[in-house]
């Protein structure tokens, strides 16, 4: 299956079922599910978590004309401010297709071809199982996704990848004291020691950060070689 994000207002769930519908075979699983968070702006939040089973070329015919072409929506950041507006999941990420059919009908908000109904029960009622569980770590990390913009430096020049961002390094460990600092005034978490905040922000970079390029990987790199 393939796995995105799309932020288009809720009211046109029916519409946009619609369209996967008309670029799918007749036997493929859709699952659209729409949700609200405190994430793009241009819809107040409004966005759908898609799951299809499709193959590239009719996901890049699904891109050109209807995410590109009908919503005609961004699928970077910007300096000003403006989140992704679309997002895929790339397929060596997924290795636990339940895992991600959980987390997408989280919100019980879905619309499906294709799948059992007692299935579909399973996969929302282990969603809030596992809201339940969501660790300290899980929710920094989200966190720090929803801050991303902020961790970043005037775009690069002078190279092959002049539109994309530099990481500020400082500006990320600082937002993860701050996140530490702001929940121990309000629970008593521990609050990390130097260390534990550059594993934090080596977790991110590696594992988390929308910044795919050469240059990130060499200033992971060198922050795990030369900050000690």
């Amino acid at each position: 299956m393939i796995f995105f994000f799309l932020a288009i207002h809720l009211k046109r769930m029916e519409e946009l079922f619609g369209d996967l519908q008309h670029y799918v075979d007749s036997s493929s699983r859709i699952l659209l599910a729409g949700e609200t968070c405190d994430k793009h702006p241009e819809t107040d939040g409004e966005h759908f978590h898609i799951a299809v089973d499709m193959t590239e070329n009719q996901y890049l015919a699904f891109y050109k004309t209807i995410i590109k072409g009908k919503y005609k929506l961004n699928g970077r950041a910007t300096k000003s401010g403006s989140g992704r507006q679309y997002g895929r999941v790339k397929q060596d990420k997924i290795r636990d297709e339940t895992k991600f059919l959980t987390y997408t009908v989280k919100t019980k908000n879905i619309m499906s071809q294709n799948f059992d109904i007692e299935q579909l029960q399973k996969y929302i009622d282990n969603s809030f199982i596992k809201e339940e569980k969501k660790s300290k770590l899980d929710t920094l990390m989200e966190y720090l996704c929803e801050h991303e913009m902020d961790i970043y430096n005037q775009p690069l020049t002078n190279n092959n990848h002049n539109d994309e961002p530099d990481i500020n390094i400082d500006r990320l460990e600082f937002i993860i004291f701050k996140w530490h600092k702001d929940i121990w005034a309000a629970t008593k978490v521990e609050v990390p020691s130097p260390s534990q905040i550059k594993t934090l922000a080596l977790r991110f970079l590696m594992y988390h950060s929308q910044a795919n390029y050469l240059a990130k990987d060499y200033q992971i790199f060198t922050y795990l070689k030369y900050n000690k």
